[in-house]
């Protein structure tokens, strides 16, 4: 579990890397979701006109993502009194840790193999479960966007946890010092939720639950490694899922062609 003592103990604790890191948390928390929301309206306008608009997405996304991640690690290298264990970058504690960490990896990697060899074996008329259209059309169709967003998916596993679980927590503790581990986890995974807004309303409860999970399974073991492992691998459940989106449209080549 996380010792208080292992967060920021205020804000002077990032010394000259402290305009950084206010600035990086006013972009997490106010900004994120409006640049999100921007990316993904040129993306959904896109397929109409231009086959690669997925790709294209997909891409944008690995570079914005690594690029956040490393400012996040760059200001927390700067800063004197904050470490890379500050942040959840270290091994989790202790046996409970790591029990913890492995059956939630082990959770998330069975739900993935599951979803893979049911959508395998399914019928050619599965329809899709009701998703936001935004998380519809970002699923991969083609073997090449499926290669892609598997990129895409352990990109956002690693760094999305790092800015959101990871730094978004220690600043939040930073800011609030006499607020427990776990109010500072729920601060940042609300922020998390939001920054999905783009996915609509039911697309963002559903991304604050999950992020509420990551958090506790953080705050739990004290570690990001389970947190970014199964981030990714509920990501990587957009592959199989897009087989169904991709059978759906061929479906109505054929139809449209038989007509």
């Amino acid at each position: 579990m996380i010792d208080r003592g292992v967060l920021p103990s205020g804000i002077e604790a990032f010394g000259t890397a402290t305009a950084a890191a206010l600035i990086l948390g006013v972009y997490l928390v106010a900004a994120e979701p409006f640049v999100g929301m921007v990316l993904h309206r040129r993306f959904e306008s896109a397929p109409r006109r231009w086959h690669g608009a997925r790709l294209w997405l997909y891409r944008r996304l690995l570079l914005l993502e690594w690029g956040l991640a490393a400012l996040c690690v760059a200001t927390v290298v700067l800063a004197p009194s904050v470490g890379l264990a500050s942040i959840g970058l270290r091994l989790p504690d202790g046996a409970l840790g790591w029990g913890i960490s492995l059956a939630a990896i082990a959770g998330a990697l069975l739900a993935l193999v599951l979803t893979a060899r049911q959508i395998a074996s399914a019928p050619d008329d599965l329809v899709l479960p009701p998703a936001s259209p935004s998380l519809v059309a970002m699923l991969p169709r083609t073997p090449v966007e499926r290669r892609l967003f598997g990129l895409v998916s352990i990109t956002a596993g690693v760094c999305e946890e790092i800015a959101y679980r990871g730094f978004l927590t220690a600043l939040v503790a930073a800011l609030l010092p006499v607020a427990p581990v776990w109010v500072c986890a729920v601060i940042a995974a609300v922020a998390f939720g939001f920054a999905h807004l783009y996915q609509g309303t039911v697309g963002l409860v559903g991304t604050l639950l999950v992020g509420l999970v990551l958090a506790g399974l953080y705050v739990v073991s004290g570690s990001l490694l389970a947190p970014i492992v199964v981030h990714a691998l509920i990501d990587l459940r957009a592959i199989p899922l897009g087989r169904i989106v991709a059978r759906e449209a061929q479906k109505g080549r054929d139809d449209g062609r038989g007509d």
